[in-house]
């Protein structure tokens, strides 16, 4: 999305065909590296590691960061130092704008007037992109559907700089939300797509990552502010949850505060586009992973809620953990 800084070139796929995603998603760093091979697409190592800070949502690329980035890729068993990263919190800004049609070579300089009107911030300190989500019909005829991602030049610098000090080459800094279209939308190609709408609700700690998907192809997105801190905590063998009655009442609140926010994002979208509703959630992450979030949800939102495994393999030691659903994501960046 945004390359590294906008300068580096990328890496095609036949040149190496290996690429690992970085997931940083506080407390935790979460590694998956993905190898194109004979038999397609796998994920051969994976990893996740403590963050080596106290940090509520916003990481820090200081130092002991970048000590903790190495020592992250090399324990999990990573073979190659192509890595593809999504910078978590709020300080990435995305929006959904719709234009006129234009031509391509003309939508960036469009985008330069629209941007100050979505973003409260100003546009010659950050780094903006943009990805075109296709065309759609508007109320007055055909429109350009945009998703544009800002970043501030610094952070962007300092994120690149650590990756650099941790011996690694930043190839890419991506998106969560494409990161999360990608791995269970983005890998059919040309292929027979699904023509249902379904959305990818990906539940971690501090906050939470919605998509929409039709047809293969991203409609909306959404970083949901809101994670379940509980998830930390979550059982690694069965996902249990502790009987302490203070953190049951603090884990309820989390997911009603949760379903009311994707009930809200719901709403939008449907507003949006009538003819489409949403008709299953693909449930993802660490927060996936306790028991009772998947009914509590479906029933809530009157959507019906699975959990679908990405269509990779998964070589590594034990089945796939939707933990790390994104860090695949970000590595099919280089390899898909």
């Amino acid at each position: 999305m945004f390359g590294a800084l906008g300068r580096l070139r990328r890496i095609r796929a036949h040149k190496t065909g290996r690429f690992t995603g970085v997931d940083l998603s506080p407390p935790y760093i979460r590694v998956a590296e993905v190898c194109l091979t004979r038999d397609g697409l796998a994920v051969t190592a994976a990893g996740q590691f403590s963050l080596p800070f106290s940090v509520h949502d916003e990481v820090i690329f200081a130092e002991e960061m970048a000590g903790a980035l190495a020592r992250a890729v090399q324990n999990a068993g990573a073979g190659t130092s192509y890595v593809v990263t999504a910078i978590p919190g709020e300080k990435v800004i995305t929006r959904h704008i719709r234009i006129p049609p234009v031509p391509p070579k003309e939508i960036a300089q469009v985008l330069k007037w629209e941007a100050e009107r979505y973003i409260p911030l100003p546009v010659s300190d950050l780094i903006i992109r943009h990805v075109n989500l296709g065309e759609v019909n508007g109320a007055h005829g055909p429109e350009l559907h945009l998703l544009l991602a800002a970043v501030p030049e610094t952070l962007a610098r300092e994120c690149h700089r650590c990756f650099t000090e941790a011996g690694l080459r930043l190839v890419a800094v991506d998106l969560r939300s494409l990161a999360l279209w990608r791995v269970f939308a983005g890998l059919s190609g040309d292929g027979p797509q699904d023509p249902s709408t379904c959305a990818v609700l990906n539940i971690d700690v501090s906050y939470s990552q919605l998509v929409v998907v039709r047809e293969g192809r991203l409609q909306y997105t959404r970083s949901l502010p809101q994670g379940l801190q509980v998830a930390a905590e979550v059982d690694e063998k069965d996902g249990a949850r502790g009987s302490d009655q203070k953190e049951d009442v603090i884990y309820r609140a989390a997911l009603e505060e949760l379903a009311r926010e994707a009930q809200r994002s719901f709403s939008w979208y449907q507003a949006q586009d009538r003819e489409h509703p949403v008709t299953k959630i693909v449930l993802t992450g660490v927060g996936s992973r306790i028991q009772d979030v998947g009914p509590y949800l479906a029933d809530r939102l009157g959507i019906p809620v699975v959990m679908d495994e990405p269509p990779v393999q998964i070589k590594t030691q034990g089945d796939y953990d939707p933990a790390f659903a994104l860090a695949i994501g970000l590595a099919l960046w280089g390899v898909q």
